[in-house]
């Protein structure tokens, strides 16, 4: 037999034997983050643990209302109003590109493997941020919120659109 084939059946055995333990560790983590969720919900009772759940599962949501206000003190050193927050995170929290990965109740990190999962996982990524970016327009017009607050919100994701494309490009390009 080649030697080639015995070290490619040796290579095969061993990948094998790492999924096997990969899908262990996830079923201990998964079977963690149940326990723990029971000790919080038996710690809190019923009406603290769902405060707390709702925060947690806010927590995405409000670091990307944090980056758009840095964003908006940092080009024009403007500020958003209570109530203007208010509708853009409400707003945040509706998005679907805005994963949970806080506490013990997030989906936790997807990863992709070779080039083309990865492009097209980059293409997924582009396509949830035109989508939120158009359907926070819509809904930051029917709060009443300016017409200088509406632009620099859009300027905001054109930058992030623009940062994502030349990611997906140099990807493409990349050998």
């Amino acid at each position: 037999m080649n030697f080639g084939i015995i070290r490619l059946r040796f290579s095969l055995g061993t990948c094998w034997v790492n999924k096997g333990r990969a899908e262990a560790y996830l079923i201990q983590l998964d079977d963690a983050k149940l326990a723990y969720d029971e000790q919080i919900k038996q710690l809190l009772g019923p009406e603290q643990y769902r405060k707390y759940r709702e925060t947690e599962s806010a927590r995405p949501a409000m670091r990307e209302l944090s980056s758009i206000k840095d964003f908006l003190q940092q080009t024009e050193g403007l500020e958003l109003t209570t109530p203007e927050e208010t509708s853009l995170l409400e707003a945040l929290k509706r998005s679907k590109r805005i994963p949970v990965y806080d506490g013990p109740y997030g989906e936790g990190a997807h990863a992709s493997a070779g080039h083309d999962k990865v492009l097209t996982s980059l293409v997924a990524e582009m396509s949830l941020l035109l989508t939120e970016s158009a359907d926070l327009a819509s809904s930051f017009s029917e709060t009443g919120a300016s017409d200088v607050l509406r632009s620099k919100v859009s300027e905001y994701y054109a930058e992030r659109v623009r940062k994502k494309q030349d990611e997906i490009d140099r990807f493409a390009t990349a050998p």
